[in-house]
């Protein structure tokens, strides 16, 4: 039941199996049985004569491998003189049960394209597969370390008019034994699998611990609450044209802005789950957005073009002097919180730093750095930057993750936004938009500590002072490669996605 390599088929076939398991006979001893019924019941209906049913029963027999009494010549004589008419009612009667058979495949809700309201993931049956293969792939070092844990599935429709359900469901699993006192999950808190595309962007509101939004490239952007029992999917924000990219929570956790493939920016009400304005910015993808610590009122974004552009997202209009080309793509974007710095990545390998006027939105162009070491070096792709000052040097770090197997620290010199290399960390990153996350806590740690998904479906924490061993644990349960992950303030939940759709929330 590994999903690594198998198509999404598979699974509607091991959910049809479940769904139609209980209408068939389990138990041998009543093999007979059921088909001496059946055959009366289709003779009944179509008027068969009773030497079919006599075949079938004849049959079975032969495939049970129990013999059968004496057979008398006189009687066989008879039997072939209507083989040719018993024969051809035998066919009617698979006809007639591959018609019922795809008329029940028609009705059953396990079969239903993507497109259409009817979803497999509602089936209890996909459910109790889908916490098998979690419980499968959930790796232990230490057998003594396992215990019982108790999880939710959040299942439906990913449509903004379709009431999300949850249901909990009890398996034993097992976590990976502990590395660091810091860091001792223990065990899987949620599991949503509403989403059917790739969750990209994860984030938790803004010292709320227990408010989780997810952004996927199905159009929605979901709201789960897991403080309540079970955890819930409070809104689902689906006003979106085309796949999300990224979305950014504003300091007061009221508003949310959301990037689109279809080159608009979205202002939603976190609240009341509210789409705000529609800012049309670009004819091509945005693929990144972010609040200006210093100003709410004002989004940066960049395009797959490579235009960076300040908006005054509450006006509805681009500032003069706000924008700026940069060679390639812009893919990611990070703010500094201290300075009025920003800084963006491109597909080219290359990170620019920007600053800000945070009252008019006029852009700056700072300091320019190639990630790549050596001139023949191919240059990787910028997928993701996070900045945060650091509780060891008092200087702003930047965690970039780099499309060539690497995960890169660096320290900011100046207020135009240099950069000093500083460590490098190897992770499985090639062509998939990962991302990290800095550990927002540092109490009873010596020094600063990262957390990055990665391609092989794990999730890795390196600790960022330590020069060997600095991967201090690794966590287990993804069957798709992991994009996103995030802490929320007090480090008690860590939130994972993948590609299948797949969202995991770990507790402390």
């Amino acid at each position: 039941m590994e999903r690594d390599g198998q198509p999404d088929y598979v699974q509607q076939i091991l959910a049809v199996d479940t769904r139609l398991n209980r209408f068939r006979s389990q138990d041998p001893m009543f093999r007979k049985t059921y088909l001496k019924r059946r055959m009366q019941l289709l003779a009944a209906r179509k008027s068969l004569p009773r030497a079919v049913m006599e075949s079938a029963e004849s049959g079975d027999h032969q495939k049970s491998g129990k013999p059968d009494q004496a057979e008398n010549p006189q009687d066989d004589g008879e039997k072939s003189d209507d083989g040719d008419d018993d024969s051809q009612a035998i066919r009617d009667t698979k006809e007639e049960d591959k018609e019922s058979l795809d008329q029940l495949l028609q009705r059953c809700d396990c079969c239903s394209p993507v497109d259409t309201k009817q979803c497999n993931r509602k089936s209890i049956g996909y459910l109790q597969i889908r916490a098998k293969l979690v419980k499968k792939k959930l790796r232990t070092m230490d057998h003594q370390s396992s215990r019982s844990l108790s999880l939710t599935f959040s299942l439906g429709d990913s449509s903004a008019d379709n009431k999300n359900t949850s249901r909990r469901v009890s398996i034993n699993a097992s976590v990976s034994p502990r590395l660091t006192e810091a860091y001792d999950f223990r065990g899987l808190h949620h599991v949503s699998d509403l989403h059917r595309a790739p969750v990209t962007q994860l984030m938790f509101a803004h010292n709320e611990n227990e408010k989780l939004v997810a952004a996927s490239r199905d159009g929605t952007i979901s709201v789960y609450k897991l403080d309540d029992e079970p955890p819930s999917v409070a809104n689902t924000l689906g006003g979106h044209y085309k796949g999300v990219t990224d979305f950014d929570i504003s300091t007061s956790n009221q508003l949310l802005v959301s990037s689109c493939e279809d080159g608009a920016l979205y202002l939603w009400n976190l609240g009341q789950g509210s789409l705000l304005r529609r800012v049309p910015v670009s004819k091509e993808e945005i693929l990144c957005c972010k609040f200006l610590p210093g100003n709410n009122n004002l989004v940066v974004c960049g395009t797959r073009g490579g235009n960076v552009q300040v908006i005054n997202i509450s006006a509805g209009i681009c500032p003069p002097s706000g924008s700026s080309c940069i060679p390639g793509s812009a893919l990611s974007l990070a703010a500094d919180t201290q300075e009025s710095l920003v800084w963006t990545g491109t597909d080219r390998g290359t990170i620019i730093a920007f600053r800000v006027d945070c009252q008019q939105g006029r852009l700056l162009k700072g300091h320019r750095h190639q990630t790549s070491e050596g001139e023949g070096e191919a240059p990787g792709k910028v997928t993701c930057i996070s900045s945060r000052p650091s509780q060891v040097t008092g200087k702003t770090m930047l965690l970039v993750n780099l499309s060539v197997n690497q995960l890169l620290v660096y320290q900011v010199m100046d207020t135009m936004g240099s950069l000093q290399f500083y460590r490098k960390f190897t992770i499985n990153h090639t062509n998939l938009p990962i991302r990290s996350v800095f550990s927002p806590l540092v109490s009873g740690r010596s020094g600063d500590c990262v957390v990055s998904a990665s391609q092989d479906g794990a999730v890795y924490f390196y600790q960022v002072n330590k020069q060997d061993r600095a991967c201090i644990n690794k966590l287990q349960a993804h069957s798709s490669p992991v994009l996103a992950v995030c802490f929320n303030s007090d480090e008690s939940y860590l939130a994972t996605s993948d590609t299948s759709g797949l969202i995991i929330v770990w507790k402390r």
